[in-house]
């Protein structure tokens, strides 16, 4: 899972967590997060792993966001939801060998921002 960057978001997250584990009971569950909330994922019940992602968030993160794939190991998914509403993608990248991932539009959702996320500034005329 991808965790949000600001801590307060992250706190609200864990109960979302929490219901991703009681559904995955089996599965291994790792979280990708930012340095900031590294701490606090590695220490909730339940998350088997977590990545530390090197790029940045907010707004950067539409330029670094290839330095997170690149944490990714062979055969490592991330799950995000991208975009600008109305029309936002669930998007799935897969790390295919050291140096290649896919990347893969899933469907097409709409989700409120986090609280603190960064706003892209708009375009007027």
């Amino acid at each position: 899972m991808l965790s949000p960057n600001w801590l307060g978001d992250a706190v609200m997250a864990l109960p979302a967590l929490a219901d991703v584990r009681r559904h995955f009971a089996g599965a291994r569950l790792t979280v990708a997060a930012r340095a900031p909330v590294v701490a606090l994922f590695r220490m909730v019940e339940g998350v088997d792993d977590v990545l530390v992602l090197p790029g940045r968030g907010g707004l950067a993160a539409l330029t670094s966001w290839t330095q997170d794939v690149a944490a990714l190991e062979g055969g490592g998914r991330l799950f995000a939801i991208v975009g600008d509403g109305p029309a936002m993608s669930a998007r799935l990248v897969r790390r295919t060998s050291s140096t290649t991932w896919t990347s893969e539009d899933l469907f097409e959702t709409w989700v409120e921002p986090l609280v603190h996320a960064e706003r892209p500034r708009r375009f007027v005329f």
